[in-house]
C-alpha cells in the first residue's frame, strides 16, 4: 500500500480523494496485522481520547478510508506513553471499562501471555492480551498479531482490527476487536476460547539468510520478507496456546426497518441496524448510482435520544451495500432514530479501472423507530 503526499493546503475534496487512493484496497488479514505493527514501530502519533473508539474493517471487505477511517488508522499506529494500563484504558474505551477481569496466564517457551479482560455484546468483542518475554532475548519489540475466538453457542466472531503498544522491549499490550458475523451475537453467559498461535518479535540486526541465522529464533521462518520482497524485521514465534473461560455477552437490539429516502434519482435504504453498548452497526444499500459506479461511502450522521453518533468506519464489498459503525453505542435503542446522509462519495470504473471520483449531494433523511 502506497501512502500519497497531500499538500498542507489541499482542499477537503482533494484530501478525501488521496485517502481513497491510499487506503481503498483489499488487505490480506496476515499482512494487515503486520502492517499495523510495522507502522507503529516507525512513528508515534497522539493517542485519541477514549470516546474515539475506532473500529476495524472486516478483512473480507474493501476498506473505504475517508476521513473517519483515517482516525481509526491513527489509533492503530499509536504508542501509549503511560504504559500498558494507560493503553488499555485509552484504546479500549467503554468496552474495556465494562469488560470482565480474567487474568488468565499461560507461559510457553519463556513468553508469558495474560488474557487480561474480555468484553462482548451483540456487535463486538474486545480482547486484551499482555505478552512478556521473560527471558529478555534482546528483541527490540514483542507483540501479538493474531487471535481467534470460538463461541460455544456456534456464533462466529471475525477479527476486525488489532492494536499493540509496547511498554518496553520485552512487554506489550495488545487489543483485538472482533465483529459478530453476521450478528447480532446471542446474549447470555456461555463458554468461549481465545486462541493465540504465535508471538511477534522484532529484531533490528542485519537481514538473516538461513534458518536459525542471526536475528532468528529456532522454529521461526528464515529471511522474513515484506510485501515488496525486501527483508522484514518481524517474524513469528509459535506458541499455540489457548484460554478457556465463561463470559456474559451483553444484549443489543436488532431491527430491519427497510426505511428509505430518495434524492436526485438516488435511493438509500437502511436494511438492517444492530445497536449495542459498544457500537451501532447500520447496513445501507444504494440504488440509482451512475453507470460504472464502484465502491461508495456515505457521508452521514445518526441521531438518537438527542445524541449525535459519529460514523467512524465504512466498509463495502464494492457493490451497492455498505456497513457503517459508529464511534460509540447505546444502552437503550428504543425510540426515534434519524439517519442523515449528506453526500455519497465513490468511484466510477471505466474498463475496470477507476476513472474519477463521484460525489452526489443529498440530503437523504431516513427516519424510523425501534421498539
Amino acid at each position: 500500500m502506497k501512502m500519497h503526499d497531500v499538500p498542507a493546503t489541499a482542499s477537503t475534496e482533494a484530501l478525501e480523494s488521496h485517502l481513497i487512493d491510499a487506503y481503498a484496497v483489499d488487505i490480506p488479514p496476515h499482512l494487515a496485522a503486520r502492517l499495523e505493527r510495522r507502522v507503529s514501530a516507525a512513528i508515534q502519533v497522539p493517542q485519541p481520547s477514549s470516546s474515539a473508539d475506532p473500529h476495524p474493517a472486516n478483512q473480507r471487505r474493501r476498506r473505504l478510508a475517508l476521513i473517519p477511517v483515517l482516525l481509526a488508522v491513527a489509533m492503530v499506529t499509536a504508542a501509549a506513553a503511560g504504559g500498558v494500563l494507560h493503553f488499555y484504558d485509552e484504546a479500549g474505551g467503554l468496552a474495556w471499562q465494562r469488560a470482565e477481569h480474567l487474568g488468565l496466564i499461560k507461559t510457553v517457551d519463556g513468553y508469558r501471555l495474560t488474557l487480561e479482560r474480555v468484553y462482548a455484546d451483540a456487535n463486538r468483542m474486545l480482547v486484551g492480551v499482555t505478552v512478556v518475554d521473560e527471558q529478555n532475548r534482546g528483541w527490540s519489540q514483542v507483540g501479538v498479531d493474531q487471535a481467534t475466538v470460538t463461541d460455544s453457542s456456534g456464533g462466529r466472531w471475525e477479527v476486525g482490527m488489532g492494536a499493540s503498544s509496547p511498554e518496553d522491549a520485552s512487554v506489550a499490550a495488545n487489543l483485538f476487536w472482533f465483529d459478530a458475523d453476521p450478528g447480532p451475537a446471542a446474549p447470555g453467559r456461555r463458554a468461549f476460547t481465545v486462541s493465540i498461535p504465535s508471538v511477534s518479535v522484532r529484531d533490528q540486526t542485519t537481514p538473516p539468510t538461513t534458518e536459525g541465522g542471526p536475528g532468528l529464533e529456532e522454529g521461526t521462518s528464515a529471511a522474513p520478507v515484506g510485501v515488496d520482497g525486501t527483508w522484514w524485521p518481524w517474524h513469528e514465534v509459535k506458541v499455540d496456546t489457548s484460554f478457556s473461560f465463561d463470559l456474559t455477552v451483553d444484549g443489543g437490539a436488532l431491527a430491519t426497518p427497510h426505511a428509505a429516502a430518495e434524492s436526485n434519482g438516488v435511493t438509500i435504504t437502511l436494511g438492517r441496524i444492530v445497536a449495542s453498548p459498544s457500537t451501532v452497526r447500520l447496513e445501507l444499500d444504494v440504488a440509482g448510482l451512475p453507470s460504472g459506479a464502484g465502491a461508495w461511502a456515505p457521508i452521514m450522521s445518526i441521531r438518537h435520544a438527542g445524541v449525535d453518533l459519529a460514523v467512524m468506519l465504512t466498509t463495502s464489498g464494492g457493490g451497492p451495500g455498505t456497513t457503517n459503525w459508529t464511534s460509540r453505542g447505546v444502552d437503550d435503542a428504543s425510540g426515534d432514530w434519524i439517519v442523515t446522509v449528506t453526500e455519497v462519495v465513490g468511484d466510477q470504473l471505466v474498463d475496470g479501472t477507476v476513472d474519477k471520483q463521484i460525489r452526489l449531494q443529498g440530503p437523504w433523511i431516513i427516519h424510523f423507530t425501534m421498539p
